[in-house]
Formats: structure tokens, sequence, C-alpha cells
């Protein structure tokens, strides 16, 4: 599939729709589609949040249609994990039905990435051009006037065990 099926930034296209198909266009010129078609759609739904009805309509069409030509295509992640369901009798050659073996396979435990916490948070200038100030929100927690809300995901289990420390103890 071309790379045009991706649409472009528009001159009136708010900044995260802008951010977002440019994201999309990129990812998918290194072939990383599925991660695409997520950016894509996303696009979608900042034009809607944006109230660009008509831009986001032409969005979402754009990305059911990147969707469907993906399905098409055998993913990755079909060859490395086949579908669950038991697979059908096959026929042997002398035209009996013989059963097939299924399992899916498993992955070591040790090739897993860890599972590291996410936490919602509100972000303010500092009192530095290259400072920012980070407050921890709970789930139902607002962000003060003029902060941005974002999440914070530490990189290591260290860097998670370090955070959950600091949020406990309150520094």
């Amino acid at each position: 599939m071309d790379a045009e099926r991706i649409p472009l930034p528009q001159p009136d296209d708010e900044e995260d729709v802008h951010w977002a198909l440019s994201t999309a266009s990129a990812l998918w010129g290194r072939g990383e589609q599925a991660e695409a078609l997520k950016w894509l759609r996303r696009a979608a739904e900042s034009a809607a949040d944006c109230d660009a009805d008509a831009r986001s309509l032409e969005l979402f069409k754009a990305a059911a249609s990147v969707a469907a030509s993906l399905n098409e295509q055998p993913s990755p992640e079909s060859a490395v994990f086949p579908h669950a369901d038991p697979a059908p009798p096959a026929p042997s050659p002398e035209g009996k039905t013989r059963e097939v073996a299924s399992e899916r396979p498993t992955l070591p435990e040790s090739t897993l990435p860890p599972t590291l916490p996410a936490f919602r948070v509100a972000v303010r200038p500092g009192s530095t051009a290259r400072e920012l100030q980070i407050v921890v929100l709970n789930a139902t927690e607002e962000p003060a006037a003029g902060a941005a809300l974002a999440v914070l995901v530490p990189l290591s289990p260290a860097d998670a065990r370090r955070l959950v420390k600091l949020t406990a103890d309150g520094r």
C-alpha cells in the first residue's frame, strides 16, 4: 500500500491533527502500518474534538480504508501466534480426516518487557525555560488552570520503584 493512504496535514488543521497525521505518515514510511493507523485514528478523533466535523469524517474514512487494506494482508503477529481456535481436521491423501495440532506458542518469560506503572500528571512551567513542574494526579483530579494533562511512564523497573517511593513520600 502506498503512503498516499495517509492524508496530508492541511493548513487549517489544528496542531493536534497536524501532529498526528505527520506521525502517522512517518510511521507508515518506516513500515509500521499498525502504529500509523493508530495515529491516523488519533488525528480523526482530534479533528472531532476541535469540531472540524468534515475533516474528522474524511480522516475516519481514510482510517477505515487503511484498516480494511491492512486486514487483507497477513499480519506478522498472525504468523507468530496463530489463531487460538482449534484447526479443523485436515484431509489426508487417502481422503480421510486427521487432527491437526494447533498449540499457541509462548514466549519465554525473560523476553517479555517488564510491566511499568503510568502516572497521571499535570505539567506546568518551572522557574526556568528548561524546567517543568510535575504534579501527580489521582484518576478524578483535574489539572490546575494553565497546566497540561500528561502521562509519566518510567523507563525501567528501577525508575518505577523510585517514582513510587517519591510519590509515596510526598517528595
